[in-house]
């Protein structure tokens, strides 16, 4: 049952009685009906404390995994992409998959077109280089963007071809690498990879296939807002320990990491609209990052 019918009958100053099937909403309608109605004040300071608590100690053990850079820049949010081989016999590269290169439309929310200029508010990921064969390299600009076509403005697409399948666009050379059912070639290629969530480096620690790091939000001291810089070395340096200690853990061995990590099986193709299963991802460990697995297992 949700809270809302429980509240309004509390401010009607009706005698209410609620349940649920599902233990953690039952929880949640405790604490919502009965909790925070006799124990409000105090209930929200004990929160704020807690959280604090928990933020601080998070911070604690994960800044090996998450550093700051050099420059006393915080990253928040790491933008990766899934990377398949682009088939055409003439060029063989790699394809980041993203379905859009806006990283910020303030001031334009509804921003199709773009037009770069050092006074633009707008962020976005552009292509800088994709000779035939590879690599795609990037950068990321600022300017104007347009919800309507104008002289001067460009229309901005991802690698991720439009409309509701799984076609892939080479920037290299357009080829374009279905992923249809009769012809599911960006399926197979990540099923091999578990799903391509995860980055594979060689035993030097540089990566070599994988997911990508294609840009990374930071907040400066000091400074209101969002900033956004392209991934570099250094991010994957703070990426390999966590892929290491993972391979490390034996899965069928009863340990404190091996329980601490999200192994177990999804649910089958078709459940509460669960459609990865096509990708390789067959257990919700799949779906993650070696690193956010490694945060699981250090806190």
């Amino acid at each position: 049952m949700e809270a809302s019918i429980p509240l309004e009958a509390l401010r009607l100053g009706c005698e209410a009685f609620a349940s649920d099937l599902n233990p953690v909403a039952c929880l949640i309608l405790k604490v919502m009906v009965e909790d925070i109605p006799r124990r409000r004040h105090e209930l929200a300071g004990e929160l704020r404390r807690v959280g604090t608590e928990i933020k601080a100690a998070a911070e604690k053990e994960l800044a090996e995994f998450f550093p700051p850079d050099p420059d006393g820049a915080r990253p928040i949010a790491y933008l990766w992409a899934r990377t398949v081989r682009c088939e055409s016999p003439s060029c063989g590269a790699e394809i980041p998959i993203y379905r859009s290169p806006w990283l910020s439309k303030k001031g334009a929310n509804r921003a199709r077109y773009f037009t770069e200029s050092a006074d633009g508010q707008c962020r976005v990921l552009l292509v800088e280089s994709a000779p035939k064969g590879g690599p795609v390299t990037f950068r990321i600009t600022s300017g104007h963007g347009s919800e309507h076509a104008r002289p001067g403005f460009t229309r901005l697409t991802g690698t991720k071809a439009p409309g509701n399948n799984a076609n892939v666009v080479c920037p290299c050379c357009g080829m374009v690498l279905p992923g249809n059912k009769k012809n599911p070639r960006t399926a197979i290629q990540l099923a091999r990879q578990h799903g391509g969530s995860a980055t594979v480096f060689d035993q030097h620690g540089r990566r070599i296939g994988g997911a990508r790091l294609l840009a990374v939000v930071v907040t400066r001291p000091g400074r209101k807002g969002r900033d956004y810089r392209l991934g570099t070395d250094r991010d994957y340096e703070a990426v390999w320990p966590a892929t290491k200690t993972l391979q490390s853990i034996n899965p069928d061995a009863t340990t404190d990491a091996s329980l601490a990590l999200p192994d177990e099986p999804l649910p089958p193709t078709g459940t509460l609209g669960f459609r990865v299963q096509r990708y390789g991802m067959s257990g919700w460990g799949d779906l993650f990052t070696p690193r956010q697995r490694e945060s699981c297992y250090s806190l």
